[in-house]
């Protein structure tokens, strides 16, 4: 079972690994969006107008539709409550240091997922551990 829908086929070990793929694509998935709306929003365009942007066209993602990382655009999400709730940071980097393990066992590059790993370990350095990991945003707008 995999976010309601079940795949045949897939053992234990196959599921875990996809889990950890998945979240590592959604990490960075969040980290782009965050970075972008950072940057357009400090460069003048209104982040109602930048979102629905993003929203219908080719960034358009679950970052973008479900779990928006800004603050006010979405109603029942983190960001609309002080990023409280949600998949905290601290879980989120966790897997990526597991999916990091995976790759290099695997001999495989991940250099995104090491630079967004890389992110989180200052957030729960700087005390943001328990924040949804939308927390990226104000963290990369405020540097703290």
């Amino acid at each position: 079972m995999w976010g309601g829908s079940l795949f045949s086929g897939v053992v234990a070990a196959t599921g875990q690994v996809a889990k950890l793929c998945n979240n590592l694509a959604l990490a960075i998935q969040m980290a782009s969006v965050a970075e972008a709306m950072n940057l357009g929003t400090t460069l003048g365009i209104d982040p109602k107008i930048l979102k629905n942007i993003m929203d219908t066209s080719t960034s358009s993602c679950w970052s973008t539709l479900v779990n928006h990382p800004y603050p006010g655009l979405m109603e029942n999400v983190p960001s609309s409550n002080n990023y409280e709730g949600g998949f905290a940071v601290a879980l989120h980097r966790k897997d990526l240091g597991l999916a990091m393990d995976c790759a290099k066992q695997a001999e495989v590059s991940v250099p995104l997922t090491c630079q967004v790993h890389q992110i989180y370990n200052m957030m729960v350095s700087s005390g943001h551990g328990k924040k949804d990991f939308s927390y990226l945003l104000p963290y990369l707008k405020n540097g703290k």
